[in-house]
């Protein structure tokens, strides 16, 4: 089997969306459809994508019934044709809604930049579910303040009031507009499997307020240095123009290839890695 080379991979926040341009046909992926589409991208087959989900989850969920859910994953592929020559039955999903039991209800994927250096994109987060009262300053928070059918965001809680939770990405310049309430469905990140399927546990507490502190210092140094080369930008005339951005909820990404390389949100551009800024360059509106 072979994924149709067609196919337009985009993410959006812990999901990704498939768009086939001959069929104008658009499918959803959730986060365990990110982890297969990306093996698929690998040439990996049916076992080696069971073992993939296998590692990944720790070996909490049977190989069994794992396989049983890729089957399905494949199956709905196929029947769209974003997957090409599987033998299995075609299966008719509306979306890559595959393995939504408990178990995988305690796993989300990390897309974002504002926790840089904490978490990579492409983490996999393990979280625990969380009374809003016992949340302490330092703990890293995933909750949905739009809804569970949209993207979560994971940050930090700053401050924990009668009112709810104060937070704030480590590399982000402001503390988020919202109060975090027990509405949003907040749950603790304990964990972080990466790509590799290691696991390492996440700083919280007073031990990651000094993580965040750090992680703040660096934003600064970086805030200083385009400060002081802003008046040379105009005349660095080789920074190529970036256009066509996929448009988002609250943003707007820029990819060279499949590389993201800028997005653009209600706060500004930020460039992904900083001296992506010495490269390319977005027109202001």
């Amino acid at each position: 089997m072979r994924i149709n080379g067609k196919i337009i991979f985009r993410r959006d926040g812990e999901c990704a969306v498939l768009f086939d341009p001959d069929h104008s046909t658009v499918t959803q992926l959730n986060s365990t459809g990110v982890i297969l589409w990306k093996e698929l991208t690998q040439g990996k087959d049916l076992p080696q994508l069971v073992n993939t989900l296998f590692h990944a989850y720790g070996g909490k969920i049977s190989k069994e019934r794992l396989e049983k859910d890729v089957r399905s994953f494949l199956g709905m592929l196929s029947s769209k044709q974003f997957l090409l020559e599987y033998e299995g039955p075609a299966v008719e999903l509306a979306h890559a809604e595959t393995a939504q039991h408990d178990a995988f209800n305690n796993f989300s994927l990390y897309e974002r930049y504002s926790m840089k250096r904490v978490f990579v994109p492409g983490d996999l987060l393990e979280t625990t579910p969380r009374a809003l009262e016992e949340f302490v300053p330092g703990d890293i928070a995933v909750f949905y303040p739009h809804g569970k059918d949209v993207p979560g965001v994971v940050h930090r809680v700053l401050k924990c009031t009668s009112e709810g939770l104060i937070t704030m990405g480590d590399n982000n310049p402001r503390p988020d507009d919202w109060v975090v309430t027990a509405d949003y469905t907040p749950a603790l990140v304990i964990a972080r499997i990466t790509p590799a399927g290691k696991r390492h546990t996440v700083t919280c507490g007073p031990a990651g307020m000094r993580q965040f502190r750090w992680n703040q210092f660096r934003r600064r140094i970086r805030s200083g240095l385009a400060h002081c080369l802003s008046p040379f930008w105009g005349l660095m005339f080789w920074r190529k123009s970036l256009k066509n951005p996929v448009r988002l909820t609250d943003q707007e990404q820029y990819y060279v290839g499949k590389n993201l390389v800028a997005r653009r949100t209600a706060h500004g551009v930020e460039y992904f890695p900083f001296w992506n800024k010495l490269r390319y360059k977005i027109d202001h509106r």
